[in-house]
């Protein structure tokens, strides 16, 4: 059976910190312990065995506003945010509505920061930012024809380091 896969990718600078880091008694220095930021690049990628009026998704639906318009989070919302896990040991926060807001949606998210209910890492950031994806492509689904079968979203946290997440058969 063919299949299309289509993809599109955003860049985003942002910082975050992996408190836990454990480099194994490698011998190295846990740099990724400091907050620290990167130039990224996240990949979204869609999968189909048929296409619906010659297309497996208009590129143009896979930008920020379209995300937003089913609350969901794109890439590019986090583009210059710092990236903070609830977790860490060096984030007190105080406010209940945002305490509520995560453990409700897993996330809260502002002008300057994110904060999430895991660690910041490739993998985990990967695995969000594909659940937004498998959010905003179901309510697709919900109100058009579409034939994706798969969704995939890959991290390049830097060049030549790269985590890709997927469930396959969305």
């Amino acid at each position: 059976m063919p299949k299309w896969c289509i993809s599109k990718s955003f860049t985003i600078s942002y910082a975050h910190r992996v408190f836990n880091q454990d480099l194994l008694d490698s011998g190295y220095e846990a740099k990724c312990r400091r907050l620290h930021g990167h130039d990224s690049e996240v990949i979204y990628k869609l999968y189909s065995s048929k296409l619906s009026n010659s297309m497996v998704l208009d590129y143009t639906l896979l930008k920020p506003d379209y995300f937003s318009k089913y609350n969901a989070v794109h890439a590019e919302h986090l583009d210059h945010k710092a990236i903070f896990s609830i977790h860490d040991p060096e984030i007190d926060i105080q406010d209940e509505v945002i305490k509520q807001l995560i453990n409700n949606q897993g996330y809260y998210l502002d002008d300057s920061s994110l904060i999430v209910d895991f660690i910041p890492t490739a993998e985990t950031l990967a695995q969000f930012l594909y659940n937004q994806f498998k959010i905003f492509i179901n309510n697709l689904k919900s109100n058009h024809v579409l034939y994706i079968t798969d969704l995939e979203v890959c991290f390049n946290e830097t060049k030549g380091s790269t985590c890709c997440y997927t469930e396959w058969h969305c």
